[in-house]
C-alpha cells in the first residue's frame, strides 16, 4: 500500500498557506485595477471639459476672426483669466496653408505655415475637435520643439476647427490645458489607496501570523482523523473476532444450565446462568459495537418494504418477557387494530424497538412498561412508556450522544454502553423516521417513533 505523499497529508495546511498569499495579492490587483479605471474614467471627464472650454472660447472669437489685433487681446485676456491655459494657437486657412493670427508665445503672430502638426490635421481633414495628452510645456503647439520639463507635467492639447458664420470652417484653434491640479488630487488619492491596502496586508499578515496555532491545528486535526479510523478499523474487527467465541460461551452456558451435558450440582447452574448472562451484556456490547462501526463507516444497509409493525412488536415483547419478568415487570401491549403497514425495514426496525423497550426494562425498578402502536394520517406511530426513574431535562440534551449514560444513584448499578438510544436515533433517520422523547424526573419516560406508512 503506497503511503500518502506529503502533499496529500497536509492539503489542509497548504490550503491554508495558500489563501495566505492570494488574499493580499488579490487586494493589490484590486486596487490597481480600481486606480487604473478610475484614471481613465478621469481623463474621458477632461477631454470632455476641455472640449466644451473651446466651444466656449471659439463662440467669444467668430465675431472677431476679420480684426487679428482685437482676436489676439482677447485670447491673452482669456489666458490671463486661467492659470490653466498654457498654450493657444489660433490658426487661418490660406489656400493650402495656414496663418498664426492669434498666440500665447510671442513673435509668432503671422507665421505662414506650410504644414501642421497631425492632430491638427486630423481635427481639419475630419471637421471634428480631437484631444491628446501631452508633456510639450511650450506655449505653442505648432512652431516649436517640444520642451519636456524634469517634472513630467501632463497637459491636455485640444485642437477644434473653426468655423465662420455660415458654418464653414475657416481655421483652427488649438489651447493647452495643464492637468497639474487634476493629477496631484489623483496622485493623492493613489497614495492614500496605496496606504491603506499597504495597512490592510499588514492587518491580514499579522492575523495569519497571531493565528499561527492554526496550522497546528490542522497537523492535529488530520492526526486525529486518522487515529479516529484507526479506532473504527479496531472496534470493527475486535467486534467482529468477539463475536464467534462470546456465541460459544453463551451457547455452553445455556447447555449446562438446562442439564443438556449432564446433571451438575445445584451451585454450577447457578455459575452457568450467570456465565451465560455475562455473556449475553458482552454480545450486546459487540452488536452495539458493531452498529457503530457499520453506521459511522456507512456500511449499514437498509431495505424499505411494507412491514406489519404489530406483529414486530408483538415478537419483540415476546423475546424481552423473560427479562421483565425477573425484575417482577409487566410488559403491556396496546396494539392498534387495523394498522396500516409502515415503510420500513423490518430487522431495523426490530432493532429498535427491542432497544427503547430493554431499556426502558433496566431504568424501571418496578411497575411496568407499556408499549402502544397507533395509526396517525400517513403516519404508524410507536410508543414505548415506562414507569421508570425518568431523565432530568439537562440529561435529555445529551441522551442521544454516543456513549452517554445517565449518571445518578438509581441508574449506577444499571448495565449498558450508552450507544443504544444513539443507535436508535441513527436507525430511525436512516428508515425516515423521527425520534420523541417526554421524560419526567422521578415519574417515568415516553419514547416515540414514527415511520410513514406504505403509499
Amino acid at each position: 500500500m503506497l503511503r500518502p505523499s506529503f502533499f496529500q497529508r497536509n492539503l489542509q495546511l497548504l490550503y491554508s498557506l495558500l489563501l495566505a498569499l492570494i488574499i493580499p495579492l488579490l487586494l493589490v490587483l484590486n486596487s490597481y485595477l480600481a486606480l487604473s479605471a478610475s484614471q481613465r474614467n478621469m481623463d474621458i471627464e477632461l477631454r470632455k471639459k476641455a472640449l466644451l472650454a473651446e466651444d466656449v472660447l471659439e463662440a467669444g472669437i467668430r465675431p472677431l476672426l476679420s480684426d487679428p489685433r482685437n482676436l489676439e487681446i482677447h485670447a491673452l485676456n482669456v489666458a490671463k483669466a486661467n492659470d490653466e491655459i498654457r498654450g493657444l494657437d489660433i490658426l487661418k486657412r490660406e489656400g493650402e496653408n495656414f496663418r498664426i493670427i492669434a498666440s500665447l508665445k510671442g513673435g509668432t503672430v503671422g507665421t505662414l505655415l506650410p504644414s501642421i502638426p497631425p492632430s491638427m490635421t486630423f481635427a481639419w481633414v475630419e471637421k471634428e475637435a480631437f484631444a491628446e495628452f501631452t508633456l510639450d510645456d511650450s506655449f505653442s503647439s505648432v512652431l516649436s520643439e517640444p520642451n519636456v520639463r524634469a517634472t513630467d507635467e501632463r497637459f491636455a492639447l485640444v485642437t477644434k476647427p473653426v468655423t465662420d458664420f455660415d458654418g464653414e470652417a475657416v481655421g483652427l484653434i488649438a489651447m493647452k490645458f495643464s492637468l497639474a491640479p487634476i493629477d496631484e488630487l489623483t496622485a493623492s488619492t493613489v497614495i492614500r489607496s496605496y496606504i491603506v491596502l499597504g495597512i490592510t496586508i499588514l492587518v491580514v499578515l499579522l492575523l495569519i501570523a497571531s493565528n499561527s496555532q492554526l496550522f497546528a491545528y490542522a497537523y492535529r486535526f488530520r492526526a486525529i482523523e486518522e487515529v479516529d479510523k484507526m479506532k473504527d478499523e479496531f472496534i470493527s474487527i475486535a467486534s467482529h473476532e468477539l463475536r464467534t467465541p462470546v456465541t460459544g460461551i453463551r451457547g455452553m452456558a445455556e447447555l449446562l444450565e438446562t442439564g443438556d451435558l449432564g446433571v451438575i450440582p445445584e451451585k454450577a447452574k447457578k455459575a452457568a446462568h450467570s456465565i451465560r448472562e455475562a455473556a449475553t451484556r458482552l454480545n450486546t456490547l459487540v452488536e452495539d459495537l458493531l452498529n457503530v462501526s457499520r453506521i459511522e463507516q456507512g456500511r449499514i444497509t437498509i431495505n424499505l418494504k411494507p412491514t406489519e409493525v404489530n406483529s414486530v412488536v408483538h415478537d419483540v415483547i415476546e423475546s424481552l418477557w423473560q427479562m421483565a419478568s425477573e425484575k417482577g415487570l409487566v410488559i403491556q401491549e396496546q396494539l392498534g387494530q387495523a394498522l396500516p403497514s409502515a415503510m420500513v425495514d423490518p430487522d431495523r426496525l426490530r432493532e429498535v424497538i427491542t432497544n427503547l423497550v430493554s431499556n426502558a426494562v433496566k431504568y424501571t425498578p418496578k411497575g411496568s412498561v407499556t408499549v402502544l402502536t397507533v395509526s396517525e394520517g400517513k403516519m404508524v406511530k410507536i410508543r414505548v412508556s415506562d414507569t421508570g426513574v425518568g431523565i432530568s431535562a439537562k440529561d435529555q440534551k445529551a441522551l442521544f450522544s454516543k456513549f452517554y449514560r445517565v449518571k445518578r444513584d438509581e441508574t449506577r448499578e444499571v448495565s449498558g454502553t450508552g450507544l443504544g438510544l444513539w443507535i436508535v436515533k441513527e436507525l430511525t433517520t436512516r428508515m425516515k423516521g423521527e425520534i420523541a422523547l417526554e421524560s419526567i424526573e422521578g415519574r417515568g419516560t415516553d419514547v416515540t417513533v414514527t415511520f410513514p406508512v406504505v403509499k
